[in-house]
């Protein structure tokens, strides 16, 4: 967009030097002649062209204004041009050069009679011109003879009747430059129509919308000021002719303060710049609707009022939000500038208070171009200002993202510990016995049987106790199922002091049986075990603060010693050797198969 901006204002220097030249050359030629120094006018609501002719010198006032113009004006005015002869072939044009004029009747009289008469005006079918032109131009006869130009001008627009006389090689010499400037205006302002439009189908931006509709209405406005739409698209639509410079105009103003409002972001930065242009938008919709019925001359100089204002009304704007730090708005200001520079310079020339001058003619093509360019360097910026803002958006969103998975990720391994923690707390509970603190029966079956398993691969012994306490019904009837309780959880702790080796397992089996499974110890050791074991029960009774209860525990080994380990088999010798050692007086140590001993 800033390369097409670039290459509007490249095509303005561009055309200002191509301009030159080709005045240069037609100046070398046969140069214009400007008529308007001897212009003398009057008023008369008359139509009557004998009445003219025959009105004294007197009632005749000479203009000298660079350029015939009385401003608005509901008053009719006969104006008179007298011209030397001219002694060469040279064919002579007249060019009334403003295209808005509602109705030119011209006279050319030569030798007190009428030569020529043209009935000119944009109330006239564009074909009824003599010459095909946006502007007004009609041939002169030969000029070999002194020649007077009547001008009956009656119009509702402003009464500018610059009147120029040219060679007609000049002239056509000169409106060559013209057509490419004009054409170049509006081939750019077409382009830079259809790019933000083909832009905004892609992002889906308001402001380049906006942007396209008020470039839009003032290459409309421009078309139908400067005469080229009526010459080339309604050239039978008088109606709409003079129309079409009020509602484009009005459009403008309309499209041009919704592009401040979203440009300069004014609905959250600034409220009384957004309600003002709120306002100038709604008496933009009254004019509109008002200008089917007031007439054109006044439409036109409230419409003029009021497009003044709205750009004076954006320039300040533009100019608050640059205090505020917007960075838009420096082109906005200068863009906007640049365009109430050239609707000041065009309503101080409709209202006469400036000459009709090339600069002023051209003031709102040149603002305009400027406009345009600048606008579009603010487009950029707010293009690459938005598409930055949405990557630090979308940064921020992944930073934060990242810190909520990091988060949750925390959580979740906190949730994890604690559930394993309290799935070891369960695991425990369910393998412990309640009473005593020790492995309970489940635990020690599956502890059985991975040892077991252990024991048949790697071929080592496995040796396991039962352990019986003596009487212990006794016990329980004499002193209580509390007391008994409390012997039970003695008993625990004195077997599991007695293994203090990594690997052994100590676990009530049920009621009163306790057992001790012993990895990798063989026989004679695991006898010895169940000897201090026995020994240590029977020299460490239960006491209590009432009574001493003495205990003893009869015990069962078994030692598996080949491959054969099985669960079953073990805890069935075992319980065996058990049965035995009760059976042979309790308080003693019974190995399965081996002869009975004495304890």
């Amino acid at each position: 967009m800033k390369a097409i901006a670039l290459v509007i204002i490249c095509g303005l220097a561009l055309l200002a030097s191509i301009k030159a030249n080709a005045a240069l050359q037609a100046a070398k030629a046969a140069p214009r002649v400007n008529l308007n120094s001897a212009i003398y006018y009057t008023q008369s609501n008359s139509s009557s062209f004998n009445g003219m002719i025959a009105l004294p010198n007197e009632r005749w006032t000479q203009n000298i204004q660079e350029s015939f113009n009385l401003g608005y004006s509901e008053k009719t005015y006969w104006l008179k041009v007298t011209l030397d002869s001219i002694n060469d072939t040279e064919r002579y044009l007249v060019e009334v050069k403003n295209p808005v004029i509602d109705n030119l009747t011209i006279f050319i009289v030569q030798n007190d009679k009428v030569a020529a008469q043209y009935f000119l005006g944009d109330k006239q079918p564009f074909n009824m011109r003599p010459i095909t032109h946006p502007h007004f131009v009609f041939p002169l006869p030969d000029l070999s003879q002194p020649t007077t130009i009547y001008v009956h001008v009656e119009t509702s627009s402003s009464m500018q009747v610059p009147l120029f006389m040219w060679s007609e090689v000049a002239f056509y010499r000169a409106d060559q430059t013209r057509q490419l400037i004009i054409g170049i205006y509006f081939g750019l302002m077409g382009i830079m129509a259809v790019y933000n439009l083909l832009l905004y189908a892609s992002i889906k931006d308001n402001t380049l919308l906006f942007y396209v509709a008020y470039v839009s209405s003032m290459t409309l406005f421009y078309l139908s000021l400067s005469g080229v739409g009526f010459q080339y698209f309604w050239p039978n639509s008088l109606w709409w002719n003079d129309q079409s410079i009020v509602i484009f105009l009005l459009c403008s103003i309309l499209f041009g303060v919704l592009f401040i409002i979203q440009l300069l972001d004014l609905k959250t930065t600034r409220k009384y710049l957004f309600y003002g242009c709120k306002a100038i938008f709604c008496c933009a919709l009254l004019v509109l609707f008002l200008s089917a019925f007031l007439n054109y001359s006044s439409v036109i100089q409230i419409t003029i009022y009021l497009a003044v204002f709205a750009c004076v009304w954006g320039v300040s704007c533009g100019a608050t939000r640059l205090v505020d730090g917007s960075p838009l708005a420096i082109y906005y200001t200068i863009a906007w500038g640049a365009a109430l520079g050239g609707g000041v310079i065009l309503a101080a020339n409709k209202f006469t208070l400036i000459d009709r001058t090339w600069f002023s003619e051209h003031a709102l093509l040149i603002g305009t171009s400027i406009e345009v360019a600048c606008l579009s360097f603010a487009i950029a910026e707010r293009i690459r200002f938005e598409k930055r803002k949405r990557y630090d958006v979308q940064n921020r969103l992944v930073a934060t993202q990242k810190i909520q998975n990091e988060q949750l990720e925390l959580q979740v391994k906190n949730r994890t510990h604690e559930l394993q923690k309290v799935v070891s707390q369960l695991e425990l509970a369910n393998n412990t016995d309640h009473l005593t603190q020790i492995a309970n029966r489940r635990k020690f079956n599956q502890s059985l049987t991975e040892e077991c398993a252990r024991a048949i691969r790697f071929k080592h012994p496995l040796s396991l106790l039962l352990i019986d306490i003596d009487f212990f019904k006794l016990i329980n009837d004499e002193h209580g199922h509390q007391v008994g309780d409390n012997c039970l959880v003695h008993i625990a702790t004195l077997l599991t002091q007695c293994c203090d080796f990594a690997g052994d397992m100590v676990a009530r089996y049920g009621g009163e049986e306790f057992c001790i499974l012993l990895p990798e110890l063989t026989s004679t050791d695991a006898f010895e075990m169940a000897q201090n074991v026995r020994s240590a029960i029977q020299n460490t009774p239960y006491h209590t603060p009432q009574v001493t209860i003495p205990m003893t525990v009869s015990i069962g080994v078994y030692t598996s010693i080949d491959t054969h380990a099985y669960p079953d088999k073990l805890i069935q010798y075992a319980d065996a050797a058990l049965y035995d050692a009760k059976k042979l007086g309790r308080n003693r140590v019974n190995r399965y198969g081996d002869s009975i001993r004495q304890q």
